[in-house]
């Protein structure tokens, strides 16, 4: 066993006590019936893992313009996703709260200064996600895809060589709220099943949520949110990325979230085709979560 495969089963085995130790000092989420119906039986509306707002890569509804530093193809670009995470079922046992959910999302970015407004990478994924609650802390533990694939116009423009970019993983991850609805911090990482090409297996990933307790003006709530994923295929160097804006909150919106965020990233790329390229960008953008 090298010394990688030593550190990662410590990894695990800490995770594990960890899991335990919070389940001990946190108890049962003692939640009224009434609470109970929102995570629990037949496709219950409330998940009881929140999203990870500064994740590149978690799935939801979003539209917004990155201005690309000193790239050498890219100035302007526009970003499309479309995705959702929901609870398929939920039920109670071992004291918590459980779920198990669909995770699904395509993640597109556009060449804005192009005649033509091109496709330049398109990632697809989905995902089964187990999730877990007990008082304020969550973990989820997620199977899931994802292949990567270029846009034919841009393939046709810069007679680029397409990578075959797919793989199957298991992602890991851990969340507390320190103060409910106010600060959250979270951490793990994910392992490689399967790649295509032959990949490095192993990621890091941690980071932290901060919601002000009072609005700004009637149902407007400041939001800052920072993520740092680290990767053993591009020698664990760290990608940031950090966004912060204003979460509406209606009544209408019942359970869903719309924010308005201002965005950095510097870091390998998040899109696949690109993994191996430094990138750094600003940006702003609407986000919808379900």
């Amino acid at each position: 066993m090298n010394n990688l495969e030593i550190l990662c089963s410590r990894a695990l085995t800490y995770a594990v006590a960890a899991l335990f130790f919070f389940i001990t000092l946190l108890g049962p989420g003692n939640l009224l019936a009434a609470e109970k119906e929102r995570f629990t039986g037949m496709l219950p509306p409330t998940e009881l893992f929140d999203p990870l707002l500064a994740d590149p890569r978690w799935p939801h509804f979003s539209a917004s313009v990155q201005a690309y530093q000193n790239d050498e193809e890219l100035e302007t670009v526009g970003s499309a996703n479309l995705g959702t995470s929901f609870a398929l079922f939920g039920w109670e046992t071992l004291g918590g709260q459980w779920q198990l959910g669909l995770q699904a999302g395509v993640f597109s970015i556009f060449d804005l200064d192009s005649d033509s407004q091109v496709l330049i990478n398109a990632d697809y994924l989905v995902g089964l996600p187990l999730s877990v609650r007990y008082g304020l802390f969550s973990a989820h533990v997620h199977l899931y895809h994802q292949s990567s694939h270029l846009g034919d116009e841009f393939l046709l423009r810069n007679r680029a060589e397409r990578i075959n970019l797919s793989y199957e993983a298991v992602e890991l991850l851990f969340s507390l709220d320190i103060l409910a609805d106010i600060l959250r911090i979270y951490g793990g990482g994910a392992r490689l099943i399967s790649t295509e090409p032959d990949l490095e297996k192993h990621s890091v990933q941690g980071g932290m949520e901060l919601t002000s307790p009072s609005p700004l003006f009637g149902e407007v709530y400041p939001v800052v949110a920072g993520d740092v994923q680290t990767f053993e295929e591009t020698d664990w160097d760290e990608n940031y990325s950090v966004r912060a804006g204003f979460d509406i909150r209606n009544d209408l919106f019942a359970n869903r979230r719309l924010q308005i965020m201002f965005e950095y990233f510097n870091g390998h790329s998040p899109n696949g085709q690109f993994f191996e390229r430094n990138i750094e960008y600003y940006g702003g953008g609407l986000h919808f979560y379900f």
